[in-house]
């Protein structure tokens, strides 16, 4: 879990980007092809997604306020 804390902003960079890059897909496929491609993410595993990258952003921030509050 050490490992997870201690990467907690990378990991909510990289979990928004692929939320973010499947919107824009999804957007892009709607519009060239008329039809959502069928590699697109579901509703669910999008929020999953959001909620995950929120969750790992929080922890970043929690982590960082009590490292400064540590030092004199």
């Amino acid at each position: 879990m050490t490992g997870l804390i201690k990467h907690s902003y990378k990991i909510s960079v990289v979990l928004f980007l692929i939320f973010f890059t499947n919107i824009v897909v999804g957007k892009i496929s709607t519009s060239i092809f008329d039809r959502q491609l069928p590699l697109a993410l579901d509703g669910v595993i999008e929020f999953l997604l959001l909620v995950f990258a929120c969750l790992f952003f929080v922890i970043g921030i929690l982590r960082s306020e009590a490292h400064k509050a540590s030092q004199p």
